[in-house]
């Protein structure tokens, strides 16, 4: 029962603290797009198709993405890229310096306020690694 009371405050906690972040700005949002394209939708649940062949990318080519979130777009975006090289670092059990060949596909982002009215960036990036 205690575990069931303690998960259930952490829900809570996590639930009502995004619920007061706002989404105030996003890529394209100035164009009239809609909130999330389909392939950042789909991407979010590790679905890769809509992504290729929105960008015409092949079924055998490679693909990483991360998200991430700073004070700012740079921020952010460089921290997705930084996951991104950390996971390739890993898969191949190579050095950060070591890696090579990596393609910027697209990028998604969008910033958030809270009530407080501290602002948060979040950014989606997406690379592809051509063999060299």
């Amino acid at each position: 029962m205690k575990k069931f009371l303690i998960a259930s405050a952490f829900f809570l906690s996590t639930f009502f603290l995004h619920a007061e972040e706002e989404v105030i700005d996003y890529k394209g949002m100035a164009n009239g797009a809609d909130f999330a394209p389909k392939w950042y939708s789909e991407l979010t649940e590790n679905n890769l198709k809509p992504l290729k062949k929105k960008f015409k990318i092949a079924k055998n080519e490679k693909v990483y993405f991360s998200e991430a979130e700073g004070l700012n777009l740079n921020l952010a975006k460089t921290a997705s890229y930084l996951n991104i090289i950390n996971m390739i670092a890993d898969e191949e059990n190579i050095s950060v310096e070591n890696i090579t060949g990596l393609v910027p596909i697209t990028d998604y982002w969008y910033v958030t306020e809270n009530e407080k009215g501290e602002q948060k960036t979040y950014c989606m990036t997406v690379y592809k690694k051509i063999n060299q």
